[in-house]
């Protein structure tokens, strides 16, 4: 799909007019399912994505549209629609439960058809440089964008430039000032704002320290998730371990240093009949048995969980 018929659909369609908040969050869900489209499109899907991490990419704040149904109805299904409606791709969105709640979602992209190719004197949106696009939809003239987007931080005044590591990338640096833009009062021309705003890089602390919190939250919630979804998945391969060999757990029991734990198992001749209830003495069993019975089987869950972790912290979710 052409860049220019992108931003007709935005002009035109009343779900994605950046005109409100709820539009503005359109706008970039479009954008965010677009790119994983064009990413992700030879897969078929994308991975499950941890639903703090959407919210961040939509630029929502952790504890804005808390309740999914309401995320869903006025945010995601819109966007989704219009992909659907007006593009030569098709979306469905899959959600996960992550206990009571959903977590998790994932997209699942395939081409539908060939749209008529029209002239234009835009670039498919696929090679289209991210920041050049943010900076079209915002509107900047499309000359102009692409020279920032392909100067990068050289377009930014030298003495004005941010400290090494206040932004992921040029992107995000972008981002901000595109976001100040929305809330600066008395400017005639916002688009001469935005290019002032990057070159000259405008601060407003209030939103970096905004834009900062919302970005700890989100790793903070990230990790959350992980780490729920990490001890779900070891505790599932315990269960099968002790399954298929029960013996395991009258073995755990033995190396049990816990003197009220001990005591639990006093009164019941096999300790598997305390274990299957639950409750502390599971708990101290399952530790000995992830750390001493069932390392072969954990190993490449807990690979993967400390990969992910270590992501995570370098370099956000």
């Amino acid at each position: 799909m052409k860049l220019a018929e992108i931003n007709e659909v935005i002009k035109a369609s009343p779900a994605l007019q950046i005109q409100s908040k709820i539009s503005l969050l359109q706008r970039r869900t479009w954008n965010v399912l677009l790119a994983n489209a064009y990413t992700d499109r030879d897969q078929g899907e994308t991975p499950f994505i941890p639903l703090a991490t959407f919210k961040d990419l939509i630029g929502l704040k952790p504890d804005e549209y808390s309740v999914f149904g309401f995320l869903n109805r006025d945010v995601i299904k819109p966007a989704v629609k219009e992909i659907n409606d007006l593009t030569n791709y098709e979306i469905e969105v899959e959600q996960k439960r992550i206990g009571q709640k959903i977590g998790e979602l994932k997209f699942r992209i395939k081409r539908t058809k060939e749209l008529p190719v029209q002239e234009s004197v835009y670039p498919d949106v696929e090679n289209f440089h991210p920041v050049a696009l943010e900076l079209v939809q915002a509107g900047i003239e499309q000359k102009v964008a692409v020279s920032i987007a392909e100067q990068e931080w050289d377009f930014v005044i030298s003495s004005k430039l941010p400290v090494p590591g206040s932004y992921a990338d040029f992107l995000e640096y972008v981002g901000e000032k595109i976001e100040m833009s929305l809330d600066a009062v008395g400017i005639k021309n916002r688009a001469g704002y935005i290019i002032e705003a990057v070159r000259e890089n405008y601060h407003d602390p209030e939103l970096q320290k905004q834009r900062q919190m919302r970005a700890e939250k989100a790793k903070e919630k990230a990790l959350e998730d992980l780490k729920t979804e990490f001890c779900a998945k070891r505790n599932n391969l315990i269960r099968q371990a002790v399954h298929a060999d029960p013996g395991l757990v009258e073995r755990a029991a033995e190396r049990l240093q816990s003197y009220i734990v001990r005591q639990k198992l006093v009164e019941h001749p096999y300790a598997i009949v305390v274990y299957q209830k639950g409750g502390m003495v599971t708990a101290e069993i399952n530790a000995i048995l992830e750390a001493e019975f069932c390392q072969g089987i954990l190993a490449p869950v807990v690979a993967a969980y400390e990969d992910d972790k270590e992501r995570i912290l370098e370099q956000g979710v």
